[in-house]
């Protein structure tokens, strides 16, 4: 079961706008803004699922190398996907067994970075979160 909200976020900065989308085996989450954060709310997440991020941005960047990295609720990093490209191109994916198993409290904090001069910062896009049960 999947939870109605808002469009994807958007992000606006240095006159570029960013924007990402998370799936759940191919149907986008909308997202709710839960305490000012963008939280994609899931049912459950099935070991055979997958969860996907993808982000763009209006200055795709195709030879860089991007990051997203799942956070627990002290900060501390579960695990981090590093790809070739950013702002267009293949989505990060995750199999939903491994992301389930990382979720602290049903919850798990994404966060992006990117290399066009060097490691920029990290920008957060959102929580995911799953149902107490």
């Amino acid at each position: 079961m999947l939870f109605a909200g808002a469009k994807a976020g958007v992000v606006k900065h240095d006159s570029i706008t960013d924007s990402w989308s998370v799936t759940y085996n191919g149907k986008e989450i909308l997202a709710f803004k839960i305490n000012s954060v963008q939280t994609y709310l899931i049912d459950t997440i099935a070991d055979s699922s997958w969860i996907t991020v993808d982000y763009y941005t209006e200055q795709p960047c195709e030879k860089c190398q991007s990051r997203l990295q799942f956070r627990d609720e002290d900060g501390k990093a579960m695990a981090t996907l590093e790809k070739k490209g950013f702002g267009s191109g293949n989505p990060f994916r995750f199999p939903g067994k491994t992301f389930r198993q990382m979720m602290r409290n049903h919850k798990m904090f994404l966060y992006f970075s990117a290399n066009p001069d060097g490691w920029g910062t990290w920008v957060f896009l959102g929580i995911v979160q799953t149902n107490k049960h």
